[in-house]
Protein backbone atom coordinates (compact mmCIF):
# COMPACT_ATOMS: atom_id res chain seq x y z
CA UNK A 1 0.00 0.00 0.00
CA UNK A 2 2.81 2.39 0.94
CA UNK A 3 4.77 1.61 -2.24
CA UNK A 4 1.77 2.56 -4.38
CA UNK A 5 1.60 5.95 -2.70
CA UNK A 6 5.33 6.53 -3.21
CA UNK A 7 5.06 5.64 -6.90
CA UNK A 8 2.06 7.92 -7.32
CA UNK A 9 3.94 10.82 -5.73
CA UNK A 10 6.93 10.21 -8.00
CA UNK A 11 4.77 10.13 -11.11
CA UNK A 12 3.01 13.34 -10.14
CA UNK A 13 6.22 15.16 -9.26
CA UNK A 14 7.98 14.30 -12.55
CA UNK A 15 7.67 16.39 -15.68
CA UNK A 16 7.68 15.03 -19.20
CA UNK A 17 11.48 15.34 -19.50
CA UNK A 18 12.12 13.46 -16.25
CA UNK A 19 13.20 16.39 -14.04
CA UNK A 20 11.60 16.93 -10.68
CA UNK A 21 9.30 19.89 -10.47
CA UNK A 22 9.49 22.46 -7.75
CA UNK A 23 6.95 22.40 -4.98
CA UNK A 24 4.15 24.92 -5.02
CA UNK A 25 5.72 27.05 -2.27
CA UNK A 26 9.06 27.27 -4.11
CA UNK A 27 7.38 28.40 -7.32
CA UNK A 28 6.20 31.64 -5.76
CA UNK A 29 8.24 34.64 -6.73
CA UNK A 30 7.74 36.46 -3.42
CA UNK A 31 9.19 35.46 -0.11
CA UNK A 32 6.97 35.11 2.91
CA UNK A 33 7.15 37.75 5.59
CA UNK A 34 8.28 37.45 9.19
CA UNK A 35 4.72 36.89 10.46
CA UNK A 36 4.20 34.02 8.03
CA UNK A 37 7.55 32.55 9.05
CA UNK A 38 6.50 32.67 12.70
CA UNK A 39 3.19 30.97 11.91
CA UNK A 40 4.91 28.23 9.90
CA UNK A 41 7.58 27.60 12.54
CA UNK A 42 7.24 24.50 14.72
CA UNK A 43 5.54 25.11 18.02
CA UNK A 44 7.06 23.02 20.85
CA UNK A 45 3.73 23.06 22.74
CA UNK A 46 2.04 21.22 19.86
CA UNK A 47 4.80 18.66 19.30
CA UNK A 48 3.21 16.06 21.59
CA UNK A 49 0.04 16.07 19.41
CA UNK A 50 1.82 15.43 16.13
CA UNK A 51 1.51 11.92 14.78
CA UNK A 52 4.46 9.87 13.74
CA UNK A 53 4.81 7.83 10.58
CA UNK A 54 4.42 4.52 12.40
CA UNK A 55 1.27 5.71 14.14
CA UNK A 56 -0.28 6.73 10.83
CA UNK A 57 0.66 3.37 9.30
CA UNK A 58 -0.91 1.53 12.23
CA UNK A 59 -4.11 3.51 11.90
CA UNK A 60 -4.22 2.78 8.16
CA UNK A 61 -3.62 -0.91 8.82
CA UNK A 62 -6.39 -0.94 11.42
CA UNK A 63 -8.75 0.74 8.93
CA UNK A 64 -7.87 -1.83 6.27
CA UNK A 65 -8.53 -4.60 8.79
CA UNK A 66 -11.93 -3.12 9.65
CA UNK A 67 -12.87 -2.96 5.97
CA UNK A 68 -11.94 -6.63 5.54
CA UNK A 69 -13.85 -7.54 8.69
CA UNK A 70 -17.02 -5.81 7.49
CA UNK A 71 -16.74 -7.44 4.05
CA UNK A 72 -16.28 -10.88 5.63
CA UNK A 73 -19.31 -10.27 7.85
CA UNK A 74 -21.42 -9.34 4.84
CA UNK A 75 -20.34 -12.47 2.95
CA UNK A 76 -21.10 -14.62 6.00
CA UNK A 77 -24.54 -13.04 6.38
CA UNK A 78 -25.37 -13.67 2.72
CA UNK A 79 -24.20 -17.29 2.94
CA UNK A 80 -26.23 -17.81 6.12
CA UNK A 81 -29.41 -16.43 4.49
CA UNK A 82 -28.93 -18.69 1.44
CA UNK A 83 -28.42 -21.72 3.67
CA UNK A 84 -31.55 -20.91 5.68
CA UNK A 85 -33.59 -20.48 2.50
CA UNK A 86 -32.36 -23.81 1.11
CA UNK A 87 -33.19 -25.56 4.39
CA UNK A 88 -36.71 -24.09 4.35
CA UNK A 89 -37.24 -25.22 0.75
CA UNK A 90 -36.06 -28.73 1.62
CA UNK A 91 -38.47 -28.81 4.57
CA UNK A 92 -41.35 -27.73 2.29
CA UNK A 93 -40.53 -30.48 -0.20
CA UNK A 94 -40.41 -33.03 2.61
CA UNK A 95 -43.81 -31.90 3.94
CA UNK A 96 -45.33 -32.07 0.43
CA UNK A 97 -44.07 -35.62 0.00
CA UNK A 98 -45.44 -36.62 3.40
CA UNK A 99 -48.86 -35.10 2.64
CA UNK A 100 -48.88 -36.88 -0.73
CA UNK A 101 -48.18 -40.19 1.01
CA UNK A 102 -50.98 -39.56 3.53
CA UNK A 103 -53.48 -38.80 0.75
CA UNK A 104 -52.47 -41.98 -1.09
CA UNK A 105 -52.81 -44.07 2.07
CA UNK A 106 -56.26 -42.68 2.84
CA UNK A 107 -57.38 -43.27 -0.73
CA UNK A 108 -56.28 -46.91 -0.53
CA UNK A 109 -58.06 -47.37 2.82
CA UNK A 110 -61.30 -45.93 1.47
CA UNK A 111 -61.08 -48.10 -1.64
CA UNK A 112 -60.45 -51.20 0.47
CA UNK A 113 -63.35 -50.37 2.82
CA UNK A 114 -65.78 -49.92 -0.06
CA UNK A 115 -64.63 -53.12 -1.75
CA UNK A 116 -65.14 -55.11 1.45
CA UNK A 117 -68.70 -53.84 1.75
CA UNK A 118 -71.25 -55.15 -0.63
CA UNK A 119 -72.76 -51.90 -1.82
CA UNK A 120 -75.00 -51.28 -4.81
CA UNK A 121 -73.54 -49.64 -7.90
CA UNK A 122 -75.16 -46.29 -7.05
CA UNK A 123 -73.13 -45.98 -3.86
CA UNK A 124 -69.99 -47.18 -5.63
CA UNK A 125 -70.39 -44.32 -8.07
CA UNK A 126 -70.43 -41.86 -5.10
CA UNK A 127 -67.26 -43.53 -3.77
CA UNK A 128 -65.57 -43.07 -7.13
CA UNK A 129 -66.47 -39.37 -7.02
CA UNK A 130 -64.94 -39.13 -3.51
CA UNK A 131 -61.77 -40.82 -4.74
CA UNK A 132 -61.69 -38.41 -7.69
CA UNK A 133 -61.93 -35.45 -5.31
CA UNK A 134 -59.09 -36.87 -3.22
CA UNK A 135 -56.92 -37.25 -6.30
CA UNK A 136 -57.71 -33.66 -7.32
CA UNK A 137 -56.63 -32.47 -3.86
CA UNK A 138 -53.46 -34.53 -4.19
CA UNK A 139 -52.73 -32.86 -7.54
CA UNK A 140 -53.29 -29.42 -5.98
CA UNK A 141 -50.94 -30.19 -3.09
CA UNK A 142 -48.21 -31.46 -5.41
CA UNK A 143 -48.80 -28.90 -8.13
Amino acid sequence: MQSVRVLARRLVSRTSNGNSTLTSTARLSTKSGSREEELLAKDPALSKYQSTKTTVQRIQLFGDFLVLLVAAGAVYEIAYKVQQRNAAEAQDVKQNIESQNIVEQRTEVIKAMWKSLSVPDIELQGLQEDVGMLEERKALVLG
